[in-house]
């Protein structure tokens, strides 16, 4: 991505920022249902899966991965189909899998590294989807994606190399984080169950990942191992059923010790000092530190469903009255719980995250029919 093109993408964020100023949010009819139905439905534009109606209409890999499960129960079979064919359309033209694909086609990296998870999540949502007619008409684009994702992976130790890589936590610059490390053992499954031969196939990405990374309580946030208690690093290895559930308890018992589900779930830190971030940052302060995301809180409550259910549907209730009381679906919160802003930006509205809502609504129905 070209620094025009981000540029570019930052004042078309600040135009909406004020916009929004000036005349508040698009607000959707109905209860948080009604919602966040309308909202999945606007989201698709006829060729994929776009983020938001607003600041984000491009198609990303990782929040699609995020979304494909919720999707496909909530019957988008053929929009899921079309989005991933249309992806690969793109990405194979240009050569490789990228964090996003603009509206006009053009995929690109944020910020300008190669993305480990993208390409993951990207596997991911094929594996979900299942069509075998996809993978065979894109398999040899496939597999030289796959030998891409492997160069990242240090051959000795079976670690993501301690390299920047574009992440989840976009803005920070971190040493072979466990969420990369994840998200490889991630690709090694996906990869088994589409039938791709890999490397990752020699290592054992559970055992290495525990030791290397687990502290008896949770995971550490990467290899410098500071006292950080991180979101990404202990709710996604558990969203994808990588690690059991006595493991679970510890990680939901320290993140409540923390008060990262507080006011509601979940911030992405315990802290809003260290670490090291881009220079992006700077225009959108504690973006990704003790800032409260909605993805995050969906994945929180997925995996918080199997060990407090109680709790869970108590946090799911909070959401709903959030999803009324704004009358759409926001992407983050400050600290306070209040909508996320600084002087360049405005939470962005009107989510693809919604499907993770209604997915959440309806287990949590059919487990009251029983």
């Amino acid at each position: 991505m070209s620094k025009f093109l981000y540029v570019s993408e930052g004042f078309r964020f600040f135009r909406r920022r004020m916009r929004v100023t000036a005349r508040g949010l698009k607000k959707y009819p109905g209860n948080a249902e009604a919602i966040c139905k309308s909202i999945v439905k606007n989201c698709f534009n006829g060729r994929y899966f776009q983020v938001s109606n607003h600041n984000y209409q491009n198609f990303y890999c990782r929040d699609f991965g995020w979304c494909c499960k919720a999707l496909l129960e909530l019957g988008y079979r053929k929009e899921v189909e079309k989005t991933l064919d249309y992806a690969l359309s793109v990405f194979e033209r240009h050569g490789a899998i990228s964090v996003a694909i603009t509206k006009k086609g053009k995929p690109f990296n944020f910020p300008n590294v190669y993305s480990i998870d993208s390409v993951s999540y990207f596997f991911y949502a094929l594996r979900l989807l299942n069509n075998k007619k996809i993978i065979k008409k894109y398999l040899p684009f496939l597999k030289s994606e796959v030998k891409k994702f492997c160069s990242a992976i240090d051959r000795k130790t079976g670690l993501v190399k301690p390299l920047h890589f574009s992440a989840m936590r976009d803005h920070a610059i971190r040493k072979s984080s466990c969420y990369d490390n994840v998200m490889v053992m991630l690709m090694q499954q996906s990869l088994k169950t589409l039938q791709i031969k890999s490397a990752l196939q020699n290592y054992d990405f559970k055992k290495i990942i525990k030791e290397q990374f687990w502290n008896g309580s949770y995971f550490y946030d990467d290899l410098t191992k500071t006292k950080e208690v991180s979101a990404d690093a202990n709710i996604l290895p558990f969203y994808f059923g990588l690690f059991a559930k006595p493991m679970l308890k510890k990680v939901v018992a320290t993140l409540q010790k923390n008060n990262l589900d507080k006011p509601f779930p979940l911030k992405y830190s315990n802290t809003k000092k260290g670490g090291r971030f881009i220079f992006y940052e700077l225009f959108v302060k504690n973006w990704e530190r003790d800032s409260i995301w909605s993805q995050l809180g969906m994945i929180y409550i997925n995996i918080l469903q199997s060990v407090d259910r109680k709790k869970a549907s108590l946090q799911l209730e909070q959401y709903k009255k959030i999803i009324e009381e704004h009358k759409t679906f926001l992407e983050l919160f400050s600290a306070n719980g209040q909508p996320y802003k600084s002087p360049f930006y405005y939470s962005d509205e009107g989510m693809i995250w919604a499907c993770m809502y209604l997915a959440l609504q309806s287990s949590k129905q059919k487990i009251a029919k029983r």
